[in-house]
């Protein structure tokens, strides 16, 4: 798949004959990239508009991980913010990505407990999307791998996909 938020790097992929998962909730991109889908025979496209997109990082200690994993999550918004253009926008697009409680109220980047997680993941409903993305921002694999056997042992077999 590819990613983008714009209606042109929607049409890109549907030309390049792949999916396309956007970094922003908006519907006109699943349009575009349909569009294109059609217009160029690419019968099998598909498109998954996310409901919230973020970081989302599984801790027995958020506080601790936190601290841990800020400066990644400030050099990942850093670089997304340095990409934005008129017209584009990024759901992991943080203002002010200097500011680390800023960065941290923003919701984009989440270091929760396994129960916080299975939470969010309620609460995000049918096409939401956890996106653990465990190496962000050059995170070390020791921390991401904490992460990913957390989130296996304690927050999968307590959610299911939608039927």
């Amino acid at each position: 798949m590819l990613g983008g938020s714009t209606k042109r790097a929607a049409r890109r992929a549907a030309r390049l004959r792949c999916g396309f998962f956007p970094a922003a909730s908006d519907p006109a991109l699943a349009d575009a990239y349909y569009d294109e889908a059609a217009a160029t025979s690419f019968a099998e496209g598909i498109c998954s508009i996310p409901a919230r997109l973020g970081f989302v990082h599984v801790s027995e200690d958020p506080e601790r991980d936190w601290a841990r994993i800020a400066p990644h999550a400030q050099h990942e918004a850093r670089t997304y913010g340095s990409w934005q253009r008129p017209g584009q926008r990024s759901a992991v697009h943080v203002q002010s990505a200097d500011d680390i409680d800023v960065l941290r109220a923003s919701g984009v980047y989440r270091v929760v407990t396994p129960n916080e997680t299975v939470a969010l993941y309620e609460e995000l409903g049918d096409f939401g999307t956890l996106l653990l993305h465990p190496l962000m921002g050059g995170i070390a694999p020791e921390l991401a791998w904490e992460s990913l056997a957390l989130f296996v042992a304690k927050v999968l077999p307590r959610v299911r996909p939608a039927a």
